[in-house]
């Protein structure tokens, strides 16, 4: 039973080892060409499997990798995917799982490493010289770098716009115009995908050369002879060279010299008018082929030595001393003169054209004058123009009237006398203008003065003045006439006795007397009234009627009129009854304050002696008129009255009419109050205390701060404008009196602080921003925390805004660009002080609107292509957020194939058909409720089939010759930003729109083809383009001179010949050199001494009309003493054979005479060397020579054999020495035996 089991283990173990075996070994294959990739670039790896029943399974580092991170083909044999990330790099192999049964595998592959760098290059991009300011016409390299090495394609770029690619990592602006300004940057493709960043960008700036301007530094362009002219070449910036030319030729004389750096100035020296010329310069830049136009010239003109024209003002031979004089040097041509003056042929000074003179004695004489300018510029002297001179005469003035101290109101006579008419008189007072109502001119001229009603403004010294009616002429003021104006005199009134007040009965007798002598006449009068004319005293005998005021006047002449003097009241009365008063001003008084009473009987008290009484008594006090109680107590309060007796006369008076006196029982304390009542002041706030007392009246005050007397004594203590020195505590106390001062107690203290600076209210905004779109809110807050009792007023433009708040609101609603200025006030309710905030400026703006363009080059696309759109604003692009719009409806953020950075500003669409349309964005603020209007849109094509290549070739020939050029160019019939790959064979050769084969050899025979692929994106192939190319057949040299010609020519005769063509129609052209020979197409050339002297090298080559046109260039044949060498060569063989022949003679006579027989004859016969070839055919020379270039002799090589001298004379064959060769040559023997006669011996052998 065990027997068949253990043969069926054995048969499966069998089966399953023979299985096994039989497994297939995958192996991978890199297709894509680099192992190393950078980020967007393709990789593409094959899975070879010698069956199609396996599945293919790929691993990265031994771990399965996702169908999701991966392209797979059919099968899974070919692995896609595009580079990333660094996660990427690794092992990439594979392994075959049975289709049929899933838990058979094979072996794993070999593994291909693949590395993804994390980062794209970073190239940089120079410019060689560092050179950013080029001129038109300069050209300038500029170079993209990077460390790393590869089949790199650079592509060039100039504001943003694609201008080159090349293979190169320079590229060469040849010849530059102005179009070429503006930033250049590149970036590194291979393979057809960018993988580099951006490199940095360089500005180049392309200018026109700047064109000189010649400066005239000499003020003037018309010059005068021997003057000197300085002109200068300008232009932008230094390191430029400066050439001169007049009249467009080069500027060359001895009297144009070129100074300064660079030859900038011309200096023009000793003008003479061979000078006179059209100036211009040219420049050229001192370390660059930089070449100027000329300048716009300056013509110079040269003008013969002027002589000035000399004129005068006023134009009259004789003027007088004071008068001015103005001489005029005129010089008919303009610019830059200075002036010589001369008096009598002597200098008197230089200045401007004019010279005027305010005359003197010593100014008469004969004036001339010259004109100078720059170095050398000098006029003739001008015809003399003679000036005299005479004093000008002084008027008299006379008084008129008969005196000259004079009175107010009367009037003056005054006259001006001179020599002579014609003269206009000005009246003077105290040396001024005599100006004044009072002051009339008459007479001819104004010669009479007259002075009515005389004031005392009027008294003075007189002179005049004459002044000529037809000249500018101003005599000397005269000697002075003095009036005197007193003020109208007061008399002073005088009496007797000098008593105030007679009694009826007393004789009184006034005197009027006044300080003027001369004439007086006087009026009386008594209470205004005149009373009458008489001297100058009055007596009267007094009676009731004559009490009054008395006073008089005095008056002489015409106006002459004193003023009333001063009244002298006379009184007339009874004895008076005395009068009591209180002389403190309050008859309520607090204790231990003093009082005073007076008591008058009349005007003059001190003439009265007075009794006192208190209540009806009688006081024991002094007779004085008053009455004093320094210290008042409860005992003296009561009635008091007075009574007076008249001193020296027996008359007493009646007792006055009583007062009353009170005494308080305490001191009275004041009362502090402030208004208004902050504790808190700032600067122009006023500070107002008063210091109230209701008790009695006649206070005063006085004030204290921090315990310190204040000067004011006011019942207000009042500061305007206070500062920080007036803070404080204050207080007050009340006093009354003088002499017996009291004082109540001090009043309760009031602390005042005084700030130093106004306080300025806090201004904040919400939102907080400088910039606020329209339509936006914007709330304004106003704080000031210090003190109290503040509102806010608000303030647009310094205008004024009716609203009383501390917050103020407003929607933004005004034109884009206008600034608004806002700030607030804080007023103090009572005081209106007030302090205003700092400004705060907005600046309205309308709503910005994004635009949209596009990150990649182009916005036609097929299907699978990735376009990223970018939505932006100018300015502050990070406060927004945006949101896409395609064909007016918004794209949501999670929608298939599109991608969104953080703020959405890029948008990344993965291309297919139903993504195409019009793209728009919106934006919105992150922080504040604003949102924009729809930018404008950007149209994105998306294709719906790929791209057709066509693929053209230049020659369109299928057969090429070597040597033939043939090129071919790739294109897409749509779209742009191609790159373009070129293969042979299907083998990858370069990259670029074309591929040129200036040379072709027969390894490039093949099938090309191209391939255009623009970021992930490629095309079909192109259709083949299939060349063959063959061996291009070569020409030969031959040389058709023969041996039986060496001693009869001196000429070579050269053939040419097409090897390796079947064609028969070629014609032939000659080379000397490298130069091709002037002559008609021939298969022969002829080489002589004359058109060779040289001795050169030939070539030839064959053309024709046809495919090929042309042969290679034959191998250089050197034609170098070729006839000298085969003549050496026949000689040598002559004498070989005469030897031989010798030889054989030398037999056949042994033989004869020795009898020998025929047979050994015979013998010596076969036994006879085979003759030695001497003769090298032209092949056989080629072959030998060092130097495949053959020689020829001339008559001139011929006479330099060297031959020996026996004794005899005779020539000796064997010692005979041929000409040495050349080194090339040495091959050819040097040395021979030889027989003479031999040189007629002819070779046939060709």
């Amino acid at each position: 039973m065990w027997v068949p089991e253990l043969l069926f283990f054995i048969y499966y173990s069998v089966s399953c080892s023979a299985q096994e075996n039989a497994l297939p070994v995958p192996s991978v294959h890199l297709q894509s060409q680099w192992s190393e990739v950078f980020p967007s670039e393709l990789v593409t790896l094959n899975c070879d499997i010698q069956s199609e029943d396996w599945a293919i399974v790929w691993y990265r580092d031994e771990q399965e990798v996702p169908d999701s991170s991966v392209t797979l083909s059919e099968e899974n044999k070919i692995l896609n995917f595009n580079a990333l990330s660094h996660s990427q790099s690794g092992q990439y192999s594979c392994k075959g799982r049975r289709k049929t049964n899933a838990s058979v595998s094979t072996t794993r592959s070999n593994a291909v490493q693949i590395t993804v760098q994390e980062q794209k290059l970073n190239p940089a991009i120079t410019i060689d010289g560092n050179l950013r300011n080029i001129f038109v016409g300069e050209s300038f390299k500029l170079r993209c770098s990077v460390r790393e090495q590869s089949l790199w394609k650079y592509v060039w770029y100039r504001d943003g716009t694609i201008i080159h690619r090349s293979s190169e990592e320079e590229h060469i602006v040849g010849s530059a115009a102005v179009t070429d300004t503006g930033n250049y940057h590149c970036r590194i493709k291979r393979g057809g995908v960018t993988v580099s960043s951006d490199s940095n960008t360089i500005s180049v700036q392309v200018t026109d050369v700047p064109t000189p301007t010649v400066k005239l530094l000499s003020p003037w362009s018309d010059v005068i002879m021997k003057e000197k002219v300085l002109l200068r070449c300008e232009t932008l910036g230094p390191d430029w060279t400066f050439s001169w030319f007049k009249d467009g030729q080069a500027a060359s004389s001895p009297n144009l010299k070129v100074t300064d750096q660079g030859g900038a100035q011309l200096t023009i020296t000793a003008v003479s008018k061979s000078l006179q010329r059209k100036y211009t310069c040219r420049a050229q830049h001192n370390t660059r082929h930089v070449l100027s136009a000329q300048s716009q010239p300056v013509t110079i003109t040269v003008h013969d030595t002027p002589k000035p024209t000399l004129s005068k003002t006023p134009a009259l031979p004789r003027l007088y001393i004071g008068e001015t004089v103005t001489f005029s040097c005129a010089v008919s041509l303009s610019g830059g003169w200075t002036f010589k003056w001369f008096r009598d042929d002597v200098e008197i000074g230089r200045s401007d054209p004019t010279l005027s003179i305010t005359l003197g004695r010593s100014d008469a004489g004969g004036y001339s004058c010259k004109a100078l300018r720059g170095t050398g510029g000098e006029t003739h002297t001008s015809d003399k123009m003679t000036q005299a001179v005479s004093d000008v005469p002084t008027p008299t003035v006379k008084l008129l009237s008969p005196w000259s101290d004079v009175i107010m109101n009367e009037e003056v006579l005054l006259r001006c006398e001179t020599l002579g008419p014609d003269w206009t008189f000005s009246w003077f007072k105290d040396g001024q203008a005599a100006s004044s109502p009072n002051l009339k001119v008459t007479d001819q001229g104004g010669a009479q003065l007259t002075i009515t009603a005389v004031s005392k403004s009027l008294q003075g010294k007189y002179t005049c003045r004459a002044q000529h009616n037809t000249r500018h002429v101003l005599s000397a003021q005269s000697q002075p006439v003095t009036i005197t104006v007193h003020d109208t005199p007061k008399p002073t009134l005088s009496k007797t006795p000098a008593l105030p007040s007679l009694y009826i009965g007393e004789t009184v007798t006034f005197s009027c007397a006044v300080s003027l002598s001369g004439g007086w006449t006087f009026k009386w009068f008594r209470d205004d009234v005149e009373i009458g004319r008489s001297d100058p005293t009055l007596s009267i005998t007094l009676g009731q009627s004559d009490a009054g005021g008395y006073s008089c006047k005095a008056l002489r002449g015409t106006g002459g009129e004193t003023h009333t003097s001063d009244k002298m009241t006379q009184a007339v009365s009874e004895v008076p009854v005395p009068q009591l008063k209180a002389l403190t001003p309050w008859l309520d008084v607090f204790p231990s304050e003093a009082v005073v009473l007076g008591c008058e009987a009349s005007s003059a008290p001190h003439d009265w002696t007075y009794e006192w009484m208190k209540d009806g008594q009688k006081m024991l006090s002094p007779s004085h008129h008053t009455l004093n109680i320094n210290s008042a107590s409860a005992a003296d309060v009561g009635q008091y009255k007075c009574r007076a007796v008249l001193k020296g006369r027996r008359v007493t008076t009646s007792f006055s009419t009583g007062l009353a006196l009170t005494v308080y029982t305490e001191k009275p304390q004041p009362l502090l109050v402030q208004s208004p009542d902050y504790s808190t002041l700032f600067p122009q706030e006023p500070l107002s205390l008063h210091c109230r007392i209701t008790e009695s009246s006649g206070w005063h005050f006085v004030w204290y701060k921090n315990n310190v007397q204040l000067p004011s004594t006011a019942e207000k203590y009042e500061v305007k404008s206070p500062d920080a020195t007036h803070s404080g505590s204050y207080s007050c106390q009340a006093r009354r009196g003088q002499i017996h001062s009291f004082s109540t107690d001090l009043s309760h203290e009031k602390k005042v602080e005084i700030r130093k600076d106004a306080p300025v209210p806090v201004l904040s905004q919400l939102p907080d921003v400088d910039t606020v779109y329209m339509g936006e809110i914007v709330i304004f807050y106003c704080k000031l925390n210090l003190s109290s009792d503040w509102e806010y007023h608000w303030y647009k433009h310094n205008q004024n805004i009716p609203v009383v708040s501390d917050s103020y609101s407003i929607i933004v609603n005004a034109t884009h660009g206008q600034r608004e200025v806002y700030k607030c006030k804080a007023k103090r309710k009572k005081t209106l002080f007030e302090t205003e905030s700092q400004e705060k400026h907005i600046t309205i703006s309308d709503i910005p609107i994004p635009s949209v363009k596009s990150l990649t080059q182009w916005l036609d696309v097929f299907p699978m292509e990735t376009v990223k759109l970018h939505c932006g604003m100018e300015t502050g692009a990070s406060d927004w957020i945006y949101i896409w719009n395609r064909d007016g409806r918004t794209i949501a953020q999670n929608e298939q194939s599109t991608q969104r950075n953080q703020n959405g500003s890029v948008l990344t669409i993965v291309s297919s058909v139903s993504l195409a349309g019009q793209y728009c964005c919106m934006a919105k603020h992150r922080r504040r409720p604003v949102n924009s209007i729809n930018s404008s849109a950007i149209r994105l094509q998306v294709y719906d089939e790929k791209p057709r290549v066509t693929l053209v070739q230049d020659p369109k020939e299928k057969t090429f010759y070597t040597d033939d050029p043939v090129s071919f160019s790739c294109g897409v019939n749509v779209s742009s930003g191609w790159e373009y790959s070129w293969y042979k064979n299907n083998v990858f050769l370069e990259f670029g729109p074309n591929h040129t084969i200036r040379h072709v050899h027969t390894s490039h025979s093949g099938d090309y083809k191209c391939l255009a692929g623009r970021g992930p994106f490629q095309t079909d192939h192109s259709q083949s383009a299939i060349i063959q190319v063959k061996e291009r057949p070569s020409a030969s040299v031959l040389l058709l001179t023969g041996w039986s010609e060496v001693f009869s020519t001196d000429s070579l005769v050269l053939q040419c010949e097409a090897r390796d063509s079947e064609d028969k129609d070629w014609e032939f052209q000659w080379f000397k050199g490298d130069e091709k020979i002037e002559q008609p197409l021939s298969y022969e050339h002829t080489v002589t001494p004359q058109n060779d002297p040289d001795q050169s090298q030939y070539m030839c080559q064959g053309v024709r009309s046809g495919r090929p046109s042309y042969t290679k260039h034959s191998q250089p044949l050197k034609t170098t003493n070729l006839l000298l060498k085969r003549r050496v060569l026949l000689s040598i063989s002559g004498c070989l054979v005469f030897g031989l022949f010798t030889v054989f003679l030398g037999c056949i006579v042994l033989r004869v005479f020795r009898k020998q027989d025929a047979k050994l004859v015979h013998v010596v016969d076969q036994e006879k060397p085979e003759e030695v070839d001497l003769f090298l055919t032209t092949a056989e020379l080629s072959k030998h020579a060092p130097n495949p270039m053959a020689e020829y002799i001339t008559d001139e090589d011929l006479t330099g054999i060297e031959t020996k001298d026996d004794e005899n004379g005779t020539v000796d064959c064997d010692t005979t020495l041929l000409p040495r060769a050349s080194e090339e040559n040495q091959a050819t023997p040097s040395e021979s035996n030889c027989a003479t006669g031999n040189s007629e011996m002819v070779s046939f052998k060709h």
